[in-house]
């Protein structure tokens, strides 16, 4: 079954309580996470991801591409350690979700698609449980990725100048 249809299901059943966790946990992961994919899921806040099946990893080495300012300070921002983001960026090393998560790219490692959903609930209870005031959770997030954000915008005007020069 579709996760997102389960997670809309649950969310339906419990609407005060779960819908709220879910919106605040953003993003779990079944199986692969390569290049747009790994991109997005270091746009969200919390990763889990399967064990059992798939990996992780920037690939755009592989395919001759290359990123933009504004990704490199996302997964910059997303990934401390210097050595994981040279081997992610500069050599596409795939990562199985037990080294991502060893390597704090993923937040945790479940052992199967069954484990899933229903880590990431917890995980959502238990972040839920601290009742955040959703301006200063906001605030916070943006101070702490406040270099990203700025060069997102950046790139982001720049291809909309672009653009709007070729009409």
């Amino acid at each position: 079954m579709d996760m997102l249809l389960v997670c809309r299901r649950l969310c339906i059943s419990d609407y005060n309580t779960l819908y709220c966790q879910l919106r605040l946990l953003n993003y779990c992961f079944i199986m692969f996470l390569i290049a747009g994919g790994c991109m997005l899921s270091l746009a969200h806040d919390f990763r889990i991801m399967r064990n059992d099946r798939g990996f992780i990893c920037m690939n755009e080495v592989d395919i001759k591409l290359v990123l933009g300012i504004g990704m490199n300070w996302l997964i910059i921002a997303k990934i401390g350690d210097a050595s994981t983001l040279r081997d992610m960026i500069i050599y596409g090393k795939r990562y199985t979700a037990t080294e991502a998560e060893e390597k704090e790219i993923i937040n945790k490692a479940v052992p199967s698609l069954d484990d899933v959903l229903p880590e990431s609930i917890l995980l959502a209870k238990e972040i839920s449980s601290k009742k955040l005031n959703r301006n200063s959770f906001g605030l916070l997030k943006k101070g702490l990725y406040i270099n990203a954000i700025k060069q997102l915008q950046t790139q982001q005007d720049e291809i909309k100048a672009y653009i709007q020069s070729k009409l």
